[in-house]
């Protein structure tokens, strides 16, 4: 018998800003999920090693600003539905004010962003993201 699932995916991401060991919130609200994100979980599924989430990149009008590796991966049997991916831009990674923040695969593109951000890093301050993708049924 073949059964019909319909899964979907919500995200949240929480940006901090980390300066003389202070943390501020600077953004903590939903993302966008984007079309492809079934394309990289189908590749994902199948073993396809190039289709995991495995970086963050930051623009400015469209144009790479920096990007960091995804350092740390958590689920826990009690939040099996949900994965969270958390990355570091350090102090010199980039000094500049961004607008649009991607969870990307490397193989296999985009899988979800911010945008209409106007958030202002300079070369003394490191940018903590923590995305949390929360698998839901539609």
């Amino acid at each position: 018998m073949e059964q019909l699932i319909n899964l979907g995916v919500k995200g949240h991401l929480l940006i901090e800003k980390i300066k003389n060991g202070i943390r501020e919130v600077v953004y903590n609200d939903h993302n966008d999920i984007l079309p492809n994100y079934k394309n990289i979980i189908r590749h994902s599924i199948a073993g396809d090693a190039t289709h995991i989430l495995d970086n963050i990149n930051i623009l400015k009008s469209s144009s790479l600003l920096a990007s960091s590796p995804i350092t740390q991966v958590e689920y826990t049997a009690t939040t099996d539905n949900e994965v969270k991916f958390t990355a570091i831009f350090d102090e010199v990674s980039f000094n500049d004010t961004f607008d649009e923040i991607l969870l990307s695969s490397t193989g296999g593109g985009d899988f979800s962003k911010v945008d209409g951000l106007s958030i202002a890093k300079d070369d003394q301050t490191q940018l903590s993201l923590s995305w949390t993708l929360k698998i839901i049924n539609q």
